[in-house]
C-alpha cells in the first residue's frame, strides 16, 4: 500500500494524537513487512562500500547519522546501517521519504550533518551511537520542530531525544539466566576486540558472578590466542561447562573447529548472541548451539531481504534503524499533523517492525526487550 486506506484516514481524523497512534501502531507490523513495502531494491556488492548520500525522492524528509560497525556480532557490513537506510528508502513504495544519509565519525562530523539536514528541513533524525553525540545533535536542532532517536540508551525529551538502542545487559541477563536454567557451573566467555564483543562479555562476566557462576574471559581475536586460552584453562583443571561466543558466528564456526581436536572440550555447550539471528544459514560447526534471540522479531526476513539487496549480511543496528525509517514514512500517512508529536511516539501500544515490538516509554527511552533462546538445528 502505497497510503493508509481511505476507511483508515477518516478514522484517524476523527481521533485525537494518542488514540490515533494506537490504532495506528497495529498497522505498522504490517507495513514493515510487507503492506508499505516493494520488493527489494539493487544495494551495493558484498565487497563494495555503500555510499552515504540520498535515497528517494518523497515529500517526507528523513536524516540519518549513520555509524560503522566493525567487530559486529552478526558478521554483518561495517556500513550496513548506510546499506539498510538505502534499502528501507527503496523498498517503501509510494516514495514517501527522502532519507539523507551521512556517516558520521566524529562529534564534529555529526554537527556538521545534523545542519545540513535541518537546513532541508528534516521532520526526523535516526542514529548516532554515542549519547554525548546525540544529545549536541539534539540541542542543535530547532527548538519543538526535530526529533531525534539515537541507537543509545539515553532519551531526554526537553530536546525531543529518543533512545532506541539494544541495551547490552538486557541481553546478558537472559543469557545468564538460561546458563543458569542448564545448570552450567562453569563458562568461558570469549572475546575479539570489537566493541560489541567487549561490552557484552563485560556484561555476562558482570551477572554470571552475581549467579554465582564461574566465568573467565578468553581471548578470541585470532584462532591461535583462543586455543591458548582454553588450554590454559585446561591445565589448570578449570573444565567450563560452556563456551559462550561474544563473537560473530563466523568467527565463532572457526574457533570451534580448532576446538574440536581437543577431547577435554568435547562434550561442552557452545552458546551466542542476538547477533547470529540474522545469519540466515549458521555454519555446521555451530549445530547443537543455542543463543539468545529478539523476542517476536523477524529478523530471517530482513536477513533475507537485506542479503538479496547487498550480498551480505546486516546488523541489529541497521534492523533497527530500517524499522525506524518505516516508521518515520508511515507515520505521516496515517496522522496528518505533528506526526512525530511525544504523545504519538511514546504511545502506550508501542510499535513493531522487523525487530519486534517496540515502544518508547513516558521519558523516550525504549522499553526492556525480551529475548528469547533459540537452538541451532
Amino acid at each position: 500500500m502505497s497510503h493508509v486506506p481511505r476507511h483508515w484516514q477518516e478514522s484517524l481524523g476523527a481521533l485525537g494524537r494518542v488514540a490515533a497512534a494506537a490504532l495506528f501502531a497495529a498497522t505498522l507490523a504490517a507495513c514493515s513487512s510487507a503492506g508499505m513495502l516493494a520488493g527489494a531494491p539493487a544495494g551495493a556488492p558484498a565487497g563494495e562500500a555503500a555510499a552515504p548520500g540520498q535515497f528517494g525522492t518523497g515529500p517526507r524528509i528523513v536524516g540519518v547519522l549513520a555509524f560503522t560497525e566493525p567487530g559486529n556480532l552478526s558478521d554483518g557490513a561495517d556500513d550496513s546501517i548506510v546499506r539498510a537506510a538505502r534499502l528501507a528508502a527503496g523498498a517503501l513504495t509510494g516514495n514517501p521519504v527522502t532519507v539523507l544519509v551521512r556517516t558520521v565519525a566524529t562529534a564534529a562530523d555529526a554537527s556538521t550533518a545534523a545542519g545540513e539536514f535541518a537546513a532541508a528541513e528534516a521532520g526526523i533524525i535516526i542514529g548516532l551511537d554515542d549519547a554525548a553525540t546525540a544529545l549536541q545533535v539534539a540541542k542543535s536542532l530547532p527548538p519543538g520542530r526535530t526529533p531525534s532517536i539515537s541507537l543509545t540508551s539515553f532519551s531526554d525529551l526537553a530536546y525531543q531525544l529518543y533512545g532506541a538502542g539494544f541495551v547490552v545487559n538486557e541481553e546478558a541477563v537472559a543469557l545468564v539466566n538460561e546458563l543458569a536454567r542448564r545448570g552450567h557451573a562453569s563458562i568461558a566467555v570469549v572475546s575479539t576486540q570489537g566493541r560489541a564483543s567487549q561490552a557484552l562479555t563485560k556484561a555476562v562476566l558482570g551477572l554470571a558472578a552475581t549467579a554465582g557462576i564461574a566465568a573467565r574471559p578468553v581471548d578470541g581475536s585470532t584462532d591461535s590466542q583462543f586455543l591458548a586460552g582454553m588450554s590454559a584453562l585446561a591445565d589448570a583443571g578449570v573444565a567450563p561447562a560452556a563456551v559462550v561466543f561474544a563473537t560473530g558466528p563466523q568467527r565463532a564456526a572457526a574457533m570451534q573447529a580448532t576446538l574440536r581436536a581437543d577431547p577435554r572440550y568435547a562434550s561442552v555447550a557452545l552458546v551466542g548472541n542476538a547477533g547470529w539471528s540474522l545469519t540466515s544459514q549458521l555454519p555446521a560447526a555451530l549445530k547443537g548451539a543455542w543463543h539468545t534471540a529478539l523476542a517476536g522479531a523477524s529478523l530471517g526476513d530482513f536477513a533475507e531481504r537485506f542479503k538479496a539487496a547487498n550480498g551480505t549480511a546486516a546488523t541489529l543496528n541497521a534492523a533497527m534503524t530500517y524499522d525506524l525509517i518505516v516508521l518515520a514514512a508511515a507515520l505521516p500517512q496515517a496522522i496528518k499533523e505533528e506526526p512525530y508529536h511525544p504523545e504519538i511516539l511514546t504511545n502506550p501500544q508501542g510499535f513493531k517492525g522487523f525487530t519486534g515490538p517496540f515502544r518508547f516509554g513516558p521519558n523516550g527511552m525504549l522499553a526492556a526487550r525480551r529475548y528469547e533462546i533459540v537452538e541451532v538445528r
